[in-house]
């Protein structure tokens, strides 16, 4: 086929080669991508003209999950789910069987007791496991562990050597002393203190205008760093004794109430 057979054909969807026949006809040849033949025109310069469709467009297919790729997300979350359902619950089972043959089971306990103890460290032990987890979404939860609360107090009486303690309106109690056990074995009793009680105005027994006995109602407590002493409605416990200062400190109970120990005297 000589050049004058062929023909180029330009269009907005591109260009071809079409075969031309001798009588300014267009051979049928398929052509990808157009979707009718190109018209024969007549000879001469307005044959050499052709008018062509445009090439056929397919519309363009967007991206996103399909629903048989959905269903297969689905079908592996589903089976991750029950993959760790399944370890979980094979952990129980082995922590279960645990406690049941472990050491700490009694030997002499029937297989019921033992599978019930067993039970009860299982569901403890998980329970420990969800309360930590819980804590750790929870920085500012309270202890868990069981605290020694100490006595509350609301304030600390510092009394030195001959000075007064708080007392009811007849007595003075006074510092008298404070004096070292050589013989202590434990340091919060190898000093002690020595309070002094006396009346503020003694007792006069008179026969006949006279006075013939005198009850000062005296004596001495002796008192240690722990102890803990009633004068009046307040509770006071010993906080320190200080034989270097010759000082103790009284710690005044904020609840009196609360407290159900031993006192080491009682003052009204």
């Amino acid at each position: 086929m000589d050049e004058s057979d062929e023909r180029r054909i330009d269009g907005e969807g591109g260009s071809a080669v079409v075969p031309h026949d001798a009588r300014g006809g267009a051979r049928l040849r398929r052509i990808r991508g157009w979707h009718r033949p190109v018209p024969a025109l007549g000879e001469g310069a307005a044959a050499r003209t052709m008018v062509i469709a445009h090439p056929v467009r397919r519309p363009e297919r967007r991206g996103g999950p399909s629903a048989g790729g959905i269903l297969k997300g689905i079908a592996l979350g589903a089976f991750a789910v029950a993959a760790v359902a399944g370890a979980l619950v094979m952990v129980l089972l082995l922590v279960t069987v645990w406690n049941f043959f472990g050491v700490t089971g009694r030997a002499t306990a029937s297989i019921g007791d033992r599978l019930n103890e067993a039970v009860v460290r299982t569901g403890q032990a998980v329970g420990t496991v969800a309360q930590e987890v819980a804590d750790a979404r929870d920085p500012a939860h309270p202890p868990r562990g069981e605290l020694a609360q100490d006595a509350e107090f609301d304030s600390i009486i510092r009394v030195a050597l001959n000075g007064e303690l708080p007392a009811p309106r007849d007595y003075r109690l006074t510092l008298s002393d404070v004096r070292r056990r050589p013989d202590a074995t434990n340091p919060d009793q190898a000093q002690y203190a020595v309070v002094h009680r006396d009346l503020r105005q003694p007792r006069e027994t008179k026969l006949l205008g006279q006075t013939i006995l005198v009850d000062r109602d005296e004596k001495d407590y002796y008192l240690y760093k722990g102890q803990t002493v009633r004068i009046g409605r307040d509770l006071y416990k010993v906080n320190w004794v200080s034989l270097a200062t010759g000082q103790i400190g009284l710690a005044r109970y904020r609840q009196p109430d609360t407290f159900f120990g031993r006192l080491e005297f009682e003052l009204d």
